[in-house]
């Protein structure tokens, strides 16, 4: 797991519920009846578990945080927390005092424990540190399913990509040619001359395969591109231009590590004809969506499932 620095507005829609159980008893406490009792940080739920990110809630007394104070996360897979790896909120908090970071470079199918915290910026220095409950969560292990959608396009384009079970979910990450999903940090760097493999067939099914570099181009010429957030998940939704129907894809970034929740990276089928290291696919962020043709085929990217 890397350590990362994210920046958020947080805006009262994208708070969790504003009621936590507290552990001794059965009366539910919302975040400003905690203060009163005396908490100084709480830590929240969780929102959007994927095989390698989650993100983690938390609120902050105000009366406990100062321009010289950092509130975070500390997320590790022991409960001890003797290793933990620290994810520092820089942002404004919401009107009650909420706050979030997306934390990423987990491993698929782990469990791991996390808890909000406030410290001095000399980043989790033992003294001065105010920390709240533990909890947990466990990231999802991979799952292959798809749904058609028609977009009035020559294929039909899968509701979800390949490995995620909702379309805000990022779903497994691929080398080209490979059809088992990355595992974090263990990139690998294939032989051009190895046989292609299709992961999309080989995990779905006949029927649904990777789409080509000619259906992107259709993809992206014919269709209407909007860059939204929904549940803190930024992306495109991507509207029919003969149908009501549409589809979102979700900035999931590179190997999950890398341009998370801002940059989409999405293998095609199709190989370079200039130079047979480079795979050709689709890249966007919030103001540009291209035709990618510098990815090499060693960089883990998305898959967006196409049928016929």
């Amino acid at each position: 797991m890397r350590l990362h620095y994210y920046w958020f507005r947080v805006s009262l829609a994208l708070l969790l519920p504003m009621t936590l159980m507290v552990s001794c008893g059965k009366k539910e406490l919302t975040p400003e009846e905690m203060f009163r009792r005396g908490a100084k940080i709480i830590t929240a739920g969780t929102s959007n578990i994927n095989m390698h990110s989650a993100i983690l809630y938390g609120y902050v007394n105000p009366k406990a945080y100062s321009s010289d104070r950092w509130v975070a996360f500390e997320i590790s897979t022991s409960p001890d927390f003797l290793f933990p790896k620290g994810y520092t909120f820089y942002g404004e908090l919401d009107v009650h005092n909420g706050f979030y970071c997306q934390v990423d470079g987990l491993a698929n199918s782990t469990t791991y424990y996390y808890r909000a915290v406030i410290n001095s910026k000399v980043w989790l220095s033992k003294t001065d540190l105010e920390v709240g409950e533990i909890r947990s969560f466990k990231t999802k292990d991979f799952e292959a399913i798809a749904e058609a959608v028609d977009l009035g396009l020559s294929v039909k384009w899968s509701k979800f990509n390949l490995g995620a079970t909702s379309p805000y979910e990022y779903g497994a990450y691929f080398i080209w040619g490979t059809t088992t999903p990355l595992e974090i940090d263990k990139w690998d760097n294939p032989d051009p001359s190895i046989l292609y493999e299709d992961a999309a067939r080989v995990n779905l099914g006949e029927g649904w395969r990777l789409p080509t570099d000619a259906e992107f181009t259709e993809l992206r010429e014919q269709c209407d591109w909007d860059w939204i957030t929904e549940d803190n998940v930024s992306g495109y939704k991507v509207s029919s231009r003969v149908n009501e129907n549409s589809i979102f894809l979700p900035a999931a970034g590179a190997g999950s590590t890398d341009f998370v929740n801002t940059q989409g990276y999405y293998l095609s089928s199709t190989i370079s004809d200039k130079d047979d290291n480079i795979a050709y696919g689709l890249i966007f962020h919030s103001n540009s969506v291209a035709r990618n043709t510098m990815s090499h085929r060693s960089v883990p990217e998305s898959i967006r499932p196409v049928t016929q």
